[in-house]
């Protein structure tokens, strides 16, 4: 199964590699173990200096032998011309974007930008910390490998915009306490979980990180030095409390002391 993969995995980077304009390919997260079948999938970005057409991206999909459920899927700002096809099941998805146009998006994110989510729920953050880590399969002219370099130290300037932003907006009072005086659990959760994203993000700039995503959140805090004291653990009650009526006051009272700790280590104190 294994070799049955990597052998259409490496068939569809050489076909997508081969056409016209295309400069580099990486993928997002581990590429070995290969995810199974719905617990996971291939991202795969592919930079150009022109995007090839629909027509003829699939055309070298259906070329890789045993790739199938080939088509596109639209276009996106966040997530370029997408096009899908399963290997071994695995769900793969095939992103195509300009390099000018991320090399421009990449510049005003490094410069603050986009300190938070877009409407769509898309971090742009995290296509930097994308970036930053991302697996290099081809790299013909060096794009990847010079956007990693470049990316590899994080911004001062970034570090305090992000910093006094999502300080600034990781606590709101007025609609915690009016969750908890109606006792109304899935307007506090939402509450909280918003506050937990500013919380993070604030947390990541800390410690010159680029926020990734919040499903990777908790392997990065491990490795943090700068961080509340057992942070993952009380951050973990805090949700846990979160969904007990009779709990929520804890449950915020717990989050307080946490927002306080990351400002005094913040230095905006």
């Amino acid at each position: 199964m294994e070799e049955r993969i990597s052998n259409m995995l490496n068939g569809l980077i050489n076909e997508i590699a081969n056409l016209d304009k295309v400069s580099a390919i990486g993928i997002s997260g581990k590429l070995r173990p290969f995810p199974l079948p719905g617990k996971g999938d291939f991202d795969i970005f592919v930079y150009c200096d022109e995007i090839p057409k629909e027509k003829t991206r699939l055309e070298r999909l259906s070329k890789v032998p045993g790739i199938e459920n080939i088509g596109y899927m639209g276009k996106s700002d966040a997530w370029g011309n997408m096009d899908f096809c399963t290997i071994e099941n695995i769900e793969t998805f095939v992103m195509y974007f300009k390099k000018a146009d991320v090399l421009k998006n990449t510049e005003d994110i490094v410069k603050g930008k986009y300190l938070w989510k877009l409407d769509n729920g898309y971090f742009p953050i995290g296509r930097v910390a994308m970036l930053a880590s991302i697996n290099i399969l081809y790299d013909r002219d060096g794009f990847l490998s010079t956007s990693k370099k470049v990316l590899k130290l994080y911004p001062g300037s970034l570090k305090e915009k992000m910093i006094a932003f999502h300080t600034s907006r990781m606590l709101d009072p007025e609609d915690f306490e009016r969750a908890i005086s109606r006792k109304d659990i899935l307007f506090y959760h939402s509450v909280l979980d918003t506050a937990i994203e500013h919380f993070l993000m604030a947390l990541f700039a800390m410690n010159e990180t680029y926020f990734p995503s919040r499903k990777k959140s908790s392997e990065y805090i491990d490795r943090f030095n700068i961080k509340p004291n057992r942070c993952i653990e009380r951050l973990q009650s805090v949700i846990k409390d979160s969904v007990v009526e009779e709990k929520m006051d804890t449950s915020y009272i717990n989050y307080l002391e946490l927002c306080d700790e990351l400002i005094e280590l913040s230095g905006l104190r």
